[in-house]
């Protein structure tokens, strides 16, 4: 009876075993998606562990109680993959989209239940961030819902959620909300990271499978599509130069969500024709140039960070011409974090990257707030500005500042209490420094031979006669500086300094005197040498 029990009980167990049911770590603000969006009119962000969104109204430079609040997920059960806003939205609208826990992660035959959802929400009072309220939501069936991304049109009035084996557009201002289209990728065993959307075309980044068989077991493919997922305009796939370290990568593991795989992508607000995207895991961020009215999509440069893990972990378009590139460093397995920095771009070509970055934050304008953990996850761009999320949930904006002043993270400048999110403050370039463009970027340094006074947006040349070190804040004429002789007189040493030089000097020498012919290691020597000399 016993071993009927043991055999009914393991046949019960066995098909949860085989299905596989959704437990995340709701503690992980890197798993799965984006969890943080932005736009000019709000900022969401969801805050898994907590079962809840938080909500931050603009505009974002005095943020007060009334602009910022909680709300509640639908269902604790519902585990939100992704947020996303319209970025030229306005109105005060967002979505959300994830998988419900505990629901079957692979399903098939009849064993088919509504695993994933999406839900639609808006607000009619755009003053208050408490009339929020929740509009729609939907459910739908995914047999393997671990890749899911989402993007949010421009205007708003659609998302796209792109998953394996299927892509469908959510449009809730119509009464057939959801368009499918399970036929859409052309390689079976694509797999989406990261993507973007344009008004009439979406940059969708991901992995192909190239089979058990083959030593580099995946490989890395940037689609452009169409916003109405009819077709596919143009796809580019990663081939690693010969003599290269990534060449030498495997991509093994890839069937399962990783952040070691996870990918960043960013479709330039300012000119739509520039795409960055970055793959942490080759250490690179490719820079793509989209023409023939949005269905050309080529590659134009590619910058990397050396033989590391984890550059490109985020990028941002800040202006037509400056973008920021999350620069993180994990070891080889991705299993542990080194270090996080912004890598800052300015007056950039139209042509690609340039290798070396402007600036860096932090700095010594731009520290991490204490709010801010070192460890930094995504970014996103509003318009000139950053966000940035970092591992505990906490979001640090950078708004940008006009020519002249810099954005200051250092919060003991703001005369304001530390807010949710840490918010930048505007302060004035410091004498010897300069700003000459709107941007995020600190004050730089004024070239040797020029100098600056406070606010400056540029800096001004000194008389070539002037002292004007780097940093100047004044000439100094040549005629007032004074002549400092940096030397100094020491005693005059012994002739003999060392005791190697003591014992050649005595050893070496004979005085005309008996005893010291005696005591002479040389006599000795010659007498113990002349028996054998007579013999």
């Amino acid at each position: 009876m016993r071993a009927i029990f043991l055999l009914s009980l393991l046949m019960m167990i066995d098909p949860l075993i085989g299905v596989g049911y959704f437990d995340p770590d709701i503690n992980d603000y890197d798993a799965y998606g984006l969890k943080i969006a932005v736009n000019n009119i709000l900022l969401v962000e969801s805050l898994p562990n907590n079962y809840e969104f938080l909500i931050v109204l603009a505009p974002y430079n005095n943020v007060t109680y009334e602009q910022q609040c909680f709300m509640e997920y639908v269902d604790v059960d519902h585990y939100v993959y992704s947020v996303g806003v319209g970025s030229d939205a306005n109105d005060i609208s967002f979505y959300a989209v994830g998988q419900i826990i505990g629901s079957s992660q692979y399903q098939t035959g009849s064993n088919i239940d509504n695993n994933i959802f999406i839900t639609f929400y808006n607000s009619p009072n755009a003053e208050s961030c408490l009339a929020v309220s929740q509009v729609l939501i939907d459910y739908m069936s995914l047999s393997e819902p671990n890749f899911l991304v989402m993007v949010v049109h421009p205007t708003g009035q659609f998302a796209l959620v792109i998953a394996e084996n299927i892509v469908f557009k959510y449009n809730p201002f119509v009464s057939s909300r959801i368009t499918t289209n399970t036929s859409f990728w052309p390689d079976k065993s694509f797999t989406p990271r990261a993507a973007d959307i344009d008004t009439n075309f979406t940059v969708v980044a991901g992995i192909v499978s190239n089979g058990p068989s083959s030593r580099i077991r995946a490989s890395v493919v940037v689609y452009l599509i169409d916003n109405n997922l009819r077709q596919i305009y143009s796809n580019w796939t990663y081939e690693p130069f010969n003599s290269s370290w990534q060449s030498q990568l495997t991509f093994s593991g890839t069937n399962d969500w990783s952040v070691k795989y996870s990918m960043s992508v960013d479709i330039n607000n300012f000119d739509p024709t520039l795409v960055l995207v970055g793959v942490p895991y080759l250490n690179t961020v490719f820079h793509f140039v989209i023409s023939g009215s949005g269905t050309i999509l080529t590659l134009s440069s590619q910058i990397d960070n050396g033989n590391s893990i984890g550059f490109g972990k985020g990028v941002a378009w800040l202006a037509s011409d400056q973008a920021a590139i999350l620069a993180n460093r994990y070891t080889s397995t991705f299993s542990l974090w080194l270090s996080s920095q912004i890598w800052l771009y300015t007056q950039l070509p139209t042509i690609g990257l340039t290798s070396a970055p402007t600036a860096i934050i932090p700095n010594n304008q731009q520290p991490l707030p204490s709010t801010i953990n070192n460890q930094l996850l995504n970014m996103r761009p509003i318009s000139n500005s950053l966000a940035v999320l970092d591992v505990a949930g906490a979001t640090l904006l950078i708004l940008s500042a006009q020519p002249g002043f810099y954005a200051s993270t250092d919060t003991s400048l703001s005369i304001e209490s530390v807010s949710i999110p840490t918010i930048s403050t505007k302060q004035t370039c410091v004498p010897g420094t300069m700003k000459n463009n709107i941007g995020i970027h600190p004050c730089a340094l004024c070239p040797s031979g020029s100098r600056s006074s406070a606010g400056s947006i540029n800096c001004t040349r000194c008389n070539s006669s002037a002292f004007c070190p780097l940093g100047a804040v004044a000439e100094v004429e040549q005629s007032q500086l004074e002549t400092l002789t940096q030397a100094y007189a020491y005693p005059t040493p012994p002739d003999v300094t060392s005791f190697d030089d003591i014992l050649l000097a005595n050893v070496f020498q004979l005085r005309p005197y008996s005893r010291c012919i005696v005591i002479s290691p040389i006599f000795w020597m010659l007498i113990s040498l002349f028996p054998l000399v007579i013999l």
